[in-house]
């Protein structure tokens, strides 16, 4: 993360603001989905705005990530570019065959998306 960037300057300043204790913070559930030819990253966030992988999803591959609502995630391809950051209630993330991503949120809670 870049600070000097505004809108990660920004992002960071909102993952800050959370902590394990605010009373908005649920316990929650990404499920991955990676249907490009290559690999993709998932990256959690931590609240000091340090990155750290925690999967490396090969193509074709599926997986679960137990979290929290206020946690940030990336996904990146395997050059390292972004290609999605969430935050928020459980959700189904799939990397299309296209490099995109579709996002279908599974509770009426909002989420914070960046693309």
């Amino acid at each position: 993360m870049d600070a000097s960037d505004p809108a990660e300057a920004e992002l960071l300043a909102v993952s800050a603001s959370c902590s394990m204790n605010d009373a908005s913070t649920l316990s929650s559930t990404l499920r991955l989905q990676n249907s490009a030819e290559h690999s993709v990253q998932l990256i959690w966030v931590s609240f000091d705005g340090e990155a750290q992988v925690y999967n490396l999803l090969a193509p074709g591959s599926s997986t679960s990530q137990e979290t929290f609502s206020s946690h940030v995630w990336r996904l990146l391809d395997e050059e390292g570019r972004l290609l999605l950051q969430y935050s928020g209630p459980s959700a189904s993330l799939h990397v299309r065959a296209d490099g995109g991503v579709e996002v279908a949120v599974c509770a009426s809670s909002p989420a914070v998306l960046v693309a």
